[in-house]
Order: C-alpha cells, then structure tokens, then sequence
C-alpha cells in the first residue's frame, strides 16, 4: 500500500494505519474468506478450503507472491539445515572408508558404495588444517583447509532405509501389474467362454 500524506502528522497516522492493517495471509483472515469463497468446503474440508483462498490471494498480488517465495526459500534452507545437522552430527562424521567397513555385505566395493552416498546427496564436505603448523611454516600467508567428503553411519542407515522402500514400491508395483494382468486374461477367457455357450445356442 502507498500513502500519499502532506504533513508530519498524516504521514505518521498513515504509517500507523498501515502497520495495524491485517494480514490477509492470516490464518483468521484466510478462514473467513475461504467461509465466504465456498462455504461447504470450508465445512467439509477447511484446511483445502484455506489452501485455495491463499491460493487466490497470492495469485491476486505480486507483492504476496514474492513474500510467499521468500517464505518458502527461507523455510527450504531451515529443512535442509536441520536434515544435514540430523545427519551429519560433528561428533560421529568418519570417512567413506570408514563407514564401508562397518557396513559389511552391502556393497562389494568402496567405489560403488561410496557412489550411492553421493548419489543420495548422504555425504558432506570437512574443512580441517592444521592452524598452528600452518603458522609456524607460513606466518604471513592466510590458513588453507583442506577439504575431506566424510559421512557418518546415520547417512548410511539412511541410504539402506531409502533402498529398501524403494524396493518395497517396485515390489508392490510389480504385483499390481501382474494381478492387472491376470484379471484381464480371465476376464478374457470369461468373455470367450461366453461367446461360445451364445454360439452353440445359435446353432
């Protein structure tokens, strides 16, 4: 909203007025419009109802729009934070080597299990150096580190966690098809036994 005063005084009322004007993103506020926009789905459903009223409202005003990216943005950058501090806790990052070793008959190489992890995005880069060599060898040169991939056996159980749902998918996947399949041969051969009594009756 832009407000136009002469004075002192207006600007300041109108900087006040707009400062108390609500939030149409409120929870309240989005609630009694979703009543008004369709109120047996409010009744029925009030969380969808809510949904599409922000739905229209940020649709309605670019300003709500960009607000409602930058939420989002902020909020992806918070879930992806906390996911690598719950995965990757300082105290318990070993190497891949490491956790390769104390993952047994999973994968046959070192190669191939450490390509799963990055695969799934469950590895992440340390920053280490040894500041006090450094300073004795290099006094007047800035601290290098150096970069080591470590994971951690949280990363790990969570890359077997996530292949085996994934194969629990393809299996229930595979006995859809195959009962789709077996439904349409008897239905079929149903059918083709029926044409057949039709035929002899003909005859």
């Amino acid at each position: 909203m832009v407000c136009n005063c002469a004075t002192g005084s207006k600007e300041h009322r109108c900087n006040d007025k707009r400062m108390k004007s609500p939030n149409p993103l409120d929870p309240e506020a989005l609630a009694k419009m979703a009543a008004e926009l369709n109120p047996k789905l409010a009744c029925e459903d009030p969380a969808k109802a809510i949904q599409l009223a922000r739905n229209l409202l940020i649709a309605a005003d670019p300003e709500l729009a960009e607000q409602e990216a930058l939420r989002a943005e902020e909020l992806q950058s918070q879930e992806e934070t906390e996911r690598h501090n719950a995965l990757f806790p300082r105290s318990e990052l070993i190497s891949v080597a490491e956790a390769f070793k104390a993952s047994p008959g999973h994968y046959k190489t070192e190669t191939g299990f450490a390509a799963a992890l990055r695969e799934e995005n469950l590895t992440t880069e340390l920053q280490d150096g040894d500041v006090e060599q450094w300073r004795k060898a290099w006094p007047d040169e800035p601290q290098k580190f150096v970069d080591y991939i470590v994971t951690s056996l949280r990363a790990v159980e969570e890359l077997f966690r996530r292949q085996r749902e994934r194969k629990k998918a393809l299996d229930r996947e595979r006995k859809s098809v195959k009962s789709k399949a077996l439904q349409t041969k008897f239905s079929k051969k149903s059918h083709g036994i029926s044409t057949g009594k039709k035929l002899t009756k003909g005859r």
